[in-house]
This record gives structure tokens, C-alpha cells and sequence, in this order.
């Protein structure tokens, strides 16, 4: 297994070369002053929502290609097998720069973990239950077992 510092600066390096960082912001938060905007869901055209979901889907594919899809999940179902440190290590990392909307990506998997349960795919023997399910598929942006079903009705 590699040690946690190697695995920060390959992910760095993977970072750099694939996205831009966010700019910093030299001001802290101060309650009640700057912008009020929320933007919780807006309504835009279905061209751009879906250019948006390919982009989604192509930065999930390549991060997953490049091991950092499924962190840490079992290597046995497509994950790198680390402890959930690096995955935190990574999700902070990966905060510093600028993505793509994964809100669709993290339906999908949202969708893909119910879509297992409900087939009773999930070990209810477990001493813990971490909520891992196969996500190869998923991670990579092509399909989750909900999308797979004609007779299920959407929820997005």
C-alpha cells in the first residue's frame, strides 16, 4: 500500500494536469455580508444541461481511469482498495479545483446504491454496513443498474 503523502502528491499531479485550480479568495466569511444568491436548482435548457452531463460524465471516467474514482472501495468491486483517509484526502484536494456539476454523478450513484438494495444485493450480515456496491459502471459515467431497468420510472 502506499503511504498517504506519496498517494497526496500523485493526486496533486493528476489534478494539475487535468483541471485548473480555483482561484483563493483572500477574504474570510463575514455573516450577512456579500452576495445573497442561492443557487439551488436552476432551470436551464436541455442542450446545455446535457453538455453539462457529458462534461460530468467525462471527468468522472477520467478520474475513475486514473484510480481515483472509488477510493476507497474493495478492489474485488472496482475501488483501490485505500482507507477512507485518502478518499477524504482526495475529496479536499479535489475542492481546490475547478469540475464539472457531479450533482447528476452523485444521483447516479444515490440511484445505483438503492437499485442494489432493493435487489438485496447489499450484505445485511455485515458487521458494519459501509454502503459499498459495485460502482465501476457508474464512476465511469456509462450506466447504474436503475438505468438498466425499462420498468423503473426515472427520478431525474
Amino acid at each position: 500500500m502506499t503511504d498517504l503523502a506519496t498517494f497526496v502528491a500523485a493526486a496533486t499531479e493528476f489534478l494539475d494536469a487535468h483541471r485548473a485550480r480555483r482561484p483563493e479568495t483572500a477574504a474570510d466569511f463575514v455573516w450577512g455580508e456579500g452576495d445573497d444568491f442561492v443557487g439551488i436548482v436552476e432551470e436551464g435548457d436541455p442542450a446545455t444541461e446535457l453538455a453539462g452531463v457529458r462534461l460530468a460524465q467525462e471527468w468522472a471516467a477520467t478520474r475513475f481511469d486514473a484510480g481515483f474514482g472509488w477510493i476507497d472501495g474493495p478492489r474485488e468491486l472496482g475501488g483501490a482498495g485505500l482507507p477512507t483517509a485518502f478518499a477524504r484526502a482526495y475529496r479536499g484536494l479535489e475542492a481546490r479545483y475547478e469540475l464539472p456539476d457531479l450533482f447528476i454523478e452523485m444521483l447516479l450513484v444515490l440511484r445505483a446504491k438503492a437499485r442494489a438494495h432493493d435487489l438485496g444485493l447489499d450484505d445485511e450480515d455485515a458487521e458494519e454496513d459501509d454502503g459499498k456496491v459495485d460502482l465501476a459502471d457508474t464512476d465511469r459515467g456509462r450506466a447504474t443498474p436503475v438505468a438498466q431497468d425499462p420498468d423503473e420510472e426515472s427520478a431525474i
